[in-house]
């Protein structure tokens, strides 16, 4: 009588009971880790509030130095036209402007000497009342650092008389202003969008990088297959 010797190796991936056997993520051999942590790469960025950390930080350090209706938006990470920026309004001219390093101290004021202090601190503080601050974006379809650019306005009179006593008075134009450090927040709110779009992809790899997946693979209680799919 012949018999058939069976080859057991093809049903070693079965149980005793003859269901699909199943391993954690230690139990997977190199080959099956790596293709689980590849077939789950998006584990902790599937979802759309992954950049929370990030864009709330950032909307909470822009409200600290004076602005207001803070909005950020990006795309990302490997293509090109991918950034980030934000949109804004200053709400606090004074705070804003120190933060970013702007003196509003009126070049033709140097010199005056301690007497008119008083009098160019004033003149200061209405050169400062007399415009307003925006950030804006001017691209609908991108978000990278130059799709945005700095608006700043006169809100009330465009020129300021300034009292140098007896009987001089200097006529500052608020206008000229506006137009001096309005490149100058052009250029610091390209800088942030830059840091914010570095700050969301640092965190982007840092979620999906080998060690997070694997390390969330292994404590999530996930079962896989033997060759790492989750099951």
């Amino acid at each position: 009588m012949n018999m058939e010797i069976l080859d057991y190796t093809q049903f070693s991936n079965l149980s005793e009971s003859g269901e699909e056997k199943s391993y954690t993520f230690d139990e997977l051999s190199p080959e099956a880790k790596q293709n689980a942590i590849d077939l789950n790469r998006d584990l902790n960025t599937e979802y759309d509030d992954w950049w929370q950390p990030i864009i709330e930080g950032f909307v909470e350090e822009m409200e600290e130095i004076g602005m207001t209706n803070v909005e950020c938006e990006f795309s990302g990470f490997y293509s090109q036209g991918d950034g980030a920026s934000f949109t804004g309004e200053v709400n606090d001219n004074d705070k804003f402007l120190k933060s970013v390093g702007i003196n509003l101290f009126y070049p033709e004021l140097i010199g005056l000497g301690n007497r008119l202090s008083n009098k160019i601190e004033t003149v200061v503080n209405e050169i400062s009342e007399n415009i307003r601050i925006t950030i804006e974006r001017y691209d609908s379809r991108h978000y990278h650092y130059n799709t945005v650019s700095a608006n700043v306005e006169i809100i009330g009179d465009d020129d300021i008389e300034f009292d140098l006593g007896l009987d001089k008075i200097m006529e500052i134009s608020v206008s000229d202003i506006c137009e001096k450090i309005e490149p100058i927040i052009t250029d610091w709110a390209r800088e942030k969008s830059k840091e914010l779009y570095r700050n969301l992809e640092n965190l982007y790899e840092e979620l999906t990088s080998d060690e997070t997946i694997s390390s969330d693979l292994e404590s999530g209680g996930y079962t896989f297959d033997e060759d790492g799919n989750i099951i």
